[in-house]
């Protein structure tokens, strides 16, 4: 557990209702903890893809499952390059599918970008980009406004049954979130095993009948606070360390990693500076490390106990990234640059996704509704009203697609950023101390060098089609929200960082 059980009482407070909407409080052990004598149900090296009894769903769609993580930076995966073993079970399900090598969040922090998501829309069009709560009277971010047609709603309207967990307070039921979905649970801010816990009740029903199934797993352990799993983060240690850091005593690194566990989200920016130490940075970032590799340990065998049909689509996603002094920060939301924007993309079905292709064009996760419909069946043409986003399976199946702008924007108080890329390059805009941006994103991928004082005629084409992509559609923020008053309540969401007294904002 990241937290104490709070989050219960939040969830309890703010966000029952809806559609099998309900909290879960017991969980499964620790995967890395079997009992002594008792093997494993399913084994490391199993098969991913287990035929179903009947072959193909008679209806002759497949089952679908959306998997999400928050905060995963996308250079942390094999896949995408690292080279610590961090991600093996996501590492083998890409070299199954298709890799987007350039796949672009539309915004840096949670609540707007998984709203684009589900909705096929920017952050300006489906109006949820404001802060998680307020200090005024403290309010939680505007629910999904209810007109918008939710992917998982569209999905149902194809045949679908569809199911939904997830293990963020801000993508809470009552939130909008459970539009659509005929099972839906959000457990507040909780582990991966909660997730396994919850599919697996769902489990035999989802095996049964010629209904297609729609599964979506949000998944929330990289997020900080990050706590120490183990054996994973003493594995990192033992790979990762500097001399001067292996040096040190054992037990002093570990009773920093033991307070920088404990360490809240806005207590841990608090103390930023002492990040610039580069074995203090190595050890939060080991601590990160270890929370993605415990995820992936979660997601293979949550999915090896589903035993899928080779026809069913995974799509494998993030909401945005996370930085570790990249551009001088930590965390997420501050920003538009790649370590925050670039998210991974996997695509993986046979018979329709080859396997071990990679595709290099620019696509957003504002494709990813449109994307799932066209391959659930729905009309490639018809399908895209109301959405911002368009299928990218033309990509994964050959065919020429025109590459389109990806927009992105982030919010916090008065400081405003929105950034696009082109091609090969992004141009980011802030408003305050107004600066303009231009990088090669392909040639520079860590953003060192600003192109745009050496390239004024591309930095005017670029903002003009920045301003023509706001333009389009523009909603005012949604309305509505849920107050808090619970004092032990809020005085825990403001540890975490999501009230923010200063501007009103959380993140």
């Amino acid at each position: 557990m990241k937290v104490p059980h709070w989050q219960l009482a939040l969830g309890a407070a703010l966000f029952t209702g809806g559609v099998a909407v309900g909290l879960r409080l017991q969980r499964p052990a620790d995967p890395t903890q079997a009992e002594p004598g008792v093997r494993p149900r399913y084994d490391r090296d199993g098969a991913l893809f287990q035929p179903l009894a009947q072959g193909r769903r008679a209806s002759g769609k497949p089952d679908i499952v959306l998997i999400s993580v928050d905060t995963l930076r996308t250079d942390v995966l094999g896949a995408y390059g690292d080279t610590r073993g961090l991600t093996p079970f996501l590492d083998s399900l890409a070299a199954q599918g298709t890799v987007f090598e350039r796949a672009y969040a539309s915004s840096s922090w949670t609540v707007p970008t998984v709203a684009t998501m589900v909705t096929g829309l920017y952050a300006h069009q489906h109006g949820v980009d404001r802060g998680a709560f307020q200090s005024s009277g403290v309010h939680s971010q505007p629910p999904l406004p209810e007109e918008l047609v939710l992917l998982p709603e569209r999905l149902r309207g194809l045949g679908y049954r569809t199911l939904g967990v997830t293990t963020n307070a801000h993508l809470a039921g009552e939130l909008g979130y459970q539009q659509g979905f005929d099972s839906y649970v959000n457990a507040g801010f909780e582990d991966a095993a909660f997730i396994d816990a919850t599919v697996r009740d769902w489990a035999p029903m989802m095996a049964k009948g010629d209904q297609p199934v729609f599964l979506w797993m949000h998944y929330f352990d990289p997020h900080d606070p990050y706590t120490r799993r183990e054996p994973y983060f003493t594995e990192l240690e033992s790979r990762t360390l500097t001399g001067t850091a292996m040096a040190a005593p054992r037990e002093q690194r570990t009773e920093k990693a033991k307070e920088l566990s404990k360490m809240l989200g806005k207590a841990l920016k608090d103390d930023i500076g002492r990040f610039e130490d580069p074995d203090e940075l190595l050890l939060l970032q080991n601590l990160y490390g270890a929370e993605v590799r415990y995820t992936d340990e979660w997601i293979r065998r949550t999915l090896n106990m589903l035993e899928l049909s080779p026809d069913t689509l995974i799509v494998f996603t993030a909401d945005h990234g996370e930085e570790f002094m990249d551009h001088a920060g930590l965390g997420h939301r501050r920003s538009l640059h790649n370590e925050l924007m670039q998210v991974p993309f996997i695509v993986v079905r046979a018979g329709d996704i080859p396997a071990g292709q990679r595709v290099s064009q620019p696509i957003a996760t504002v494709d990813l509704l449109s994307t799932i419909v066209e391959v659930a069946g729905g009309d490639r043409v018809a399908q895209s009203g109301g959405a911002s986003g368009r299928s990218v399976a033309p990509l994964w199946r050959g065919e020429a697609l025109p590459a389109l702008p990806a927009l992105s924007t982030t919010q916090k108080g008065g400081l405003l950023q929105e950034s696009v890329v082109v091609g090969d390059h992004k141009l980011i805009r802030r408003n305050e101390a107004p600066l303009v941006q231009l990088f090669d994103v392909v040639n520079d991928i860590h953003e060192r060098t600003d192109l745009a004082p050496a390239q004024p005629e591309r930095v005017k084409e670029l903002l003009a089609t920045l301003d023509g992509l706001l333009k389009e559609n523009r909603r005012e923020g949604a309305t509505g929200s849920v107050e808090v008053t619970d004092p032990a309540t809020l005085e825990q969401l403001r540890a975490m960082g999501y009230i923010d007294d200063d501007d009103g904002y959380g993140h």
